[in-house]
Parts: C-alpha cells; sequence; structure tokens
C-alpha cells in the first residue's frame, strides 16, 4: 500500500522544532488509536502500540503481538513493522539509533491520551539522555484538515450511519426494549462494516443525560433521543442522533426541541472558514439561555480517525474553522427543571467555505406511537 505525505508533514514539523523525532502512543479505544492509524494504516485493536517517526527517515512500528504485526504489514504502509513482547524495551532501542548524534529531545504524541505512566517511567530509565515533548498538537494540528479520500471516508461512514438509523423508524415503538431497538439497529450498522459502535439514547424525565441502552422499554409520552456513533470501514468516525416523540408532544416540549433545532441549524451556518471555534460555542449558549434551557454536554468536537478529534466546540477554544476540517456537531439542551433533555448529532465538513450536513435523514421532530 503506497503511503501517503502525511508522515512527511509531521516530520516538517518536527524538525521546525529542532526535535530528534517522535514516538507516537496509542491504545486500542476508540479515542487513542487514531493517531496510529493516521501515520501507519494499522488499525490498532488492541493494547498499546508505539510508532517511532524520525525527523528523516523511516519510521518504525512496535506492537505487542506478532498478530498485530502480520495485520499492520499486510494492510498498512509501514515497512519495519516489530513485535515484541516487552514494546517499551524496543522502543528504547530504536531511540536510541535517533539520538546517537547528540541529539536528545524527542516529541511524544499521545501524552496524556494512552501513555501509561509506567511506560513513561521505565522509558526515561532506559534513555536517561533524551528528554520528552508533548507534541500532540503537531499531529492533531495536521489531522483536522481531511484530504479527499478522508472525507470520502467519512461520507462513507454517514451512509451507513443512515441505513442504521432507518431502523429507529422502523422499530421504535411504545413498549420497545431499548435493547431490542439497539440490536436491531446495529445488526444494520455491523453488515455494513462499522466494526465498532457507541450507541446512547435518552427518554426519561429525570434522566436528562444520554446514556448506553438498558433493559427497559420506551413508553407512550416520551420524548426519544437515540445516538448513533460509528467509524467506516476504514475508521473514521461519524455521529448522527435525531428526535422522536412517542404520542403526540405538548407545547412545552416541542418548544425545547425547536430550540434544540434552531441551536443546531445556527451552529452549522456558522462553521464556515475563518469563525472561532469557541465562538460557536458562546453563539449556542446564548439561543439557549434566552430561551430559557441550559447547554448540558459540550456541543461538539473535531471528527476523524479519533472520537472526539481536535478541536473541541467549548467556549473558549480559539482555533479558526478551515476548509477540509470536519465536526460532530451535537447540541444538548436541558429545560429549566433539569428534568429533560433533548439531543440531535450531524457529521459536517466545511468545504468550499461552507458546512456540509453528511446525512440525508432530515432534521425534524418524528411523531411515533
Amino acid at each position: 500500500m503506497k503511503a501517503p505525505d502525511r508522515t512527511q508533514r509531521f516530520q516538517e514539523r518536527l524538525r521546525e522544532r529542532g526535535l530528534a523525532g517522535a514516538l507516537v502512543v496509542g491504545l486500542g479505544d476508540h479515542g487513542c488509536r487514531g493517531h496510529i492509524r493516521y501515520l501507519t494504516g494499522h488499525n490498532l485493536w488492541d493494547r498499546p502500540g508505539f510508532c517511532i517517526v524520525p525527523a528523516t527517515g523511516d519510521p518504525t512500528l512496535v506492537l505487542h503481538t506478532v498478530s498485530q504485526r502480520f495485520w499492520a504489514l499486510r494492510n498498512g504502509w509501514i515497512s519495519d513493522v516489530r513485535a515484541a513482547g516487552q514494546p517499551v524495551e524496543e522502543v528504547a532501542r530504536v531511540v536510541s539509533s535517533l539520538v546517537g548524534q547528540g541529539q536528545t529531545r524527542l516529541g511524544v504524541v499521545g501524552m496524556g491520551q494512552g501513555f501509561y505512566a509506567e511506560d513513561y517511567v521505565r522509558l526515561s530509565e532506559l534513555l536517561t539522555d533524551v528528554s520528552f515533548e508533548d507534541v500532540t498538537p503537531l499531529l492533531e494540528e495536521l489531522e483536522t484538515v481531511k484530504d479527499l479520500s478522508e472525507q470520502e471516508s467519512l461520507r462513507h461512514g454517514a451512509a451507513i450511519a443512515d441505513e442504521g438509523y432507518r431502523r429507529v423508524w422502523e422499530v421504535l415503538r411504545s413498549g420497545v426494549s431499548e435493547w431490542t431497538l439497539n440490536g436491531a439497529v446495529n445488526h444494520e450498522l455491523f453488515a455494513r462494516g462499522a466494526f465498532d459502535t457507541i450507541p446512547l439514547t435518552l427518554h426519561r424525565r429525570g434522566e436528562p443525560y444520554l446514556a448506553v441502552p438498558q433493559d427497559r422499554s420506551y413508553d407512550r409520552g416520551e420524548l426519544v433521543s437515540y445516538s448513533v456513533e460509528i467509524p467506516s470501514p476504514d475508521g473514521y468516525w461519524v455521529e448522527l442522533a435525531r428526535m422522536f416523540s412517542l404520542g403526540p408532544p405538548d407545547d412545552p416540549v416541542r418548544r425545547q426541541v425547536d430550540c434544540l433545532h434552531a441551536v443546531h441549524l445556527e451552529l452549522i451556518d456558522h462553521l464556515r472558514p475563518g469563525t472561532r471555534v469557541g465562538d460557536l460555542a458562546e453563539l449556542a449558549d446564548k439561543i439557549a439561555r434566552d430561551a430559557g434551557y441550559s447547554v448540558g454536554i459540550w456541543l461538539g468536537h473535531g471528527i476523524g480517525l479519533n472520537l472526539p478529534d481536535w478541536p473541541p466546540i467549548v467556549p473558549g477554544e480559539n482555533t479558526e474553522v478551515r476548509d477540509g476540517m470536519a465536526f460532530a456537531v451535537h447540541p444538548h439542551l436541558i429545560d429549566e427543571a433539569g428534568e429533560i433533555g433533548v439531543y440531535v448529532a450531524d457529521t459536517i465538513i466545511v468545504e468550499s467555505g461552507r458546512a456540509v450536513t453528511l446525512s440525508e435523514l432530515p432534521l425534524e421532530l418524528v411523531v411515533l406511537e
């Protein structure tokens, strides 16, 4: 498989910082494996992995097991892949060859995102002349702007999410259990190559936050949100959620959902190049407060091979939106009493100066029995 130019662009950043290279750390968790896959093409599904990227030259990938090494060589683009029962010891040997000419500064990607304390301590013991610097933002900045192939992967994931979500319309009814709905939706998602899913739902008064499905029913009169978070077959995550009412909603419920939709559309409308990401959060907070609601969880984040990806849509975030960025936009509003939560989500690509919503499903309150 031909390697994209991502590694070369990252290496340019490392040289600008005067670093000997970088140690990129990943875990099998959905929020910690994306950096490894971005640079190597390998889907790290279990335990830590380490990619040593020299400032100049070819990277080395160190994994725990021979099976992971086999698939990294088969599906990725790194030729130097090693399996080691004690991978930190092998990492130290590779790094030693980089710093042998007196260069002693090494960047680390994943500091605080999956770099085990014991691994850091052991490397420090083995590499006493090496100083470690957190350079996670250097790689995250590169990852935020998606090339055309990455955008196509996001679109593929969004199409899969739409197909899975159409099952919600078909299955969700009063008396259906959360597990039953989740099983039906996930059957569609897995059949289309979504190898990992994060299903979340809310519907009970007094429980305004999303949670994983439980063994209990959706009942008439409830307001329901069901959230699908999945990766495409090649690892690019998307998010999708809509609102449902089991039976005709009363006026307060409809007003709250209308405000939610207004916030969602305003966020998408302002998600264009030059906008400061933190300003989006402040805009949403003002709309919600003026209508008598509060913002629950954060409003969204970048999305890609990691979930979440950089940057977060939170107040004070100074990252500016650029063409090629992808975001999960997911406003969550809670009523004044703290009893009812409403939530929707979409995956967005910024292109040609505007935000493009990837889902084909309408943004509306769907009334079911």
